[in-house]
This record gives structure tokens, sequence and C-alpha cells, in this order.
């Protein structure tokens, strides 16, 4: 199944003498005709004209003896399940591909970091609240594939631009334990006229249980004596997202 895939891939470049099915017969890709080599099809159509493969191979440099460097970056996407999930992958995860290891790592932990560092200013720079798919992107990001539960807010100021976004509470696998006190001091702090919370399940499933929904009564119920919006509580996981303002679960306080 997986060689099918392979070449089923690779017949998109519409050259068979140049990607065959065994290594002895495959040209390397400084061979390859310009508009097909992943750094100069950049240049000369730009980088949206890059499949993933092509993007991830430009990162790479290089492949192994039996595999091309655009082969490993297939590979690579295929195994770790796409873009997302390979930049959230662990040192182990990326050590069983011959020639990859804590340096690579290393570089696509940055590349993760400074993604979610670019949407962090994005974020300083619009009204929050009216950029659901920006708020969605940044905690999947930043918490949504961890391996435990953590309680994070994102703390606004008057224009409903983010201040901070900081993680209060660590967890475990299923619960966090959250201290309200510590929430309102945070605000306080940073001087914030409005808070989205946030939580993360590891397990996957992102609907409510009545203990978040009471919490969140509890945390909009204590914020409007102190004149604090709380605008949302989002759950996320790595692949799922619940939010209480959609879903009709925030009540009229605000």
């Amino acid at each position: 199944m997986q060689r099918q895939k392979r070449v089923s891939f690779y017949n998109n470049f519409h050259h068979p003498s140049i990607v065959a099915r065994a290594p002895e017969e495959r040209k390397p890709i400084p061979e390859w005709p310009i508009n097909m080599r992943p750094r100069e099809k950049l240049l000369l159509s730009g980088v949206q004209s890059l499949s993933d493969p092509e993007l991830l191979a430009i990162f790479l440099r290089c492949g192994t003896k039996n595999r091309n460097v655009i082969e490993l970056s297939s590979d690579l996407l295929e195994e770790c399940g796409g873009i997302r999930a390979l930049l959230q992958c662990q040192l182990n995860d990326l050590s069983r591909f011959k020639g990859l290891g804590i340096a690579k790592w290393s570089q696509l932990q940055a590349i993760y970091e400074l993604v979610k560092r670019s949407i962090s200013e994005e974020l300083k720079q619009v009204v929050v609240i009216n950029s659901p798919a920006m708020v969605r992107e940044y905690l999947q990001a930043s918490i949504g594939h961890l391996q435990h539960e953590v309680f994070g807010v994102l703390f606004l100021d008057a224009l409903g631009r983010l201040i901070e976004f900081k993680v209060l509470f660590r967890g475990t696998i299923n619960q966090t334990t959250i201290y309200p006190k510590e929430v309102v001091k945070e605000a306080i702090q940073l001087n914030a006229s409005a808070l989205i919370i946030s939580h993360n399940h590891p397990v996957g499933e992102v609907h409510p249980s009545q203990a978040d929904i009471d919490l969140t009564n509890q945390l909009q119920q204590i914020m409007h004596l102190l004149d604090i919006s709380l605008l949302d509580h989002c759950i996320v996981s790595p692949n799922g997202y619940f939010s209480f303002l959609d879903a009709g679960l925030l009540n009229s306080l605000n």
C-alpha cells in the first residue's frame, strides 16, 4: 500500500524517467528539469506552487542512500500524518528515520515556535473575538498537541487585542485543577479587560464535561464583578475544537 501511494505521488510529475521504481534507475535531483527541482521551482513559480513534500525537502536539504530528499519528505509526512503532526512529533519519532536526529528535530521545533509566535503577533494587532479562526489555530498549535491537560488564558486589552497568553495550570492526561483566584490575579496584573480561557483534551474528545461548564459559569460570574468580560472558553485537541460561545453555553453577563 505504501509503495502505491509513493508511485501515485510521483506520477504527478509526468516524467517517469526521472523518478523510477528502482533506485539505480533514478536520476539525482540536480539532473531533473529546472522547473521540477524544489528550490528552482520556488524561485520560478513562488512558494505556493510547491507541494508539502517539496517544501519539506527544501528544509531537509538531502535524502538518504536509497531515498532522495523528496521521497524522504513524502515518507515523513505520510508516517506522521501531515505537516502539523510532523511539527509536533517527539524526538524518538523522528529518530526512527535514518539520517534524522536531534539536529533536524530541533530545527522543526524552532520552525513550529516561529509559527506560534507569528500567530501571536497577529493576534496582538486584531480584535481577537472577531478572529475565531486565528484563535483556534493559535490554541491548537500552543496546547492542542500536549499529552497532559493544561489550562491557559488569552488576556485581552480594552480594544480586544491580545496582551499575553499564559498557561496557568498543568494537570494529568484527563484533568486539571483550576484555582479562580490565580486567574483573577493574573488578569489584574496584566490590566486585562477581557479573557478567553482554554484547555486541552489529550484524549481527543472536545465536548465539555459538566465540570467544564460549571467552571466557566463560576469564572464568568467572578470576572463580571471585576468588570472583566469572559468572552469564550475553548477546548482543543490536535484535530478538534469546541467553543462555548459558538455553542451558546455562555450566559448573558458580558
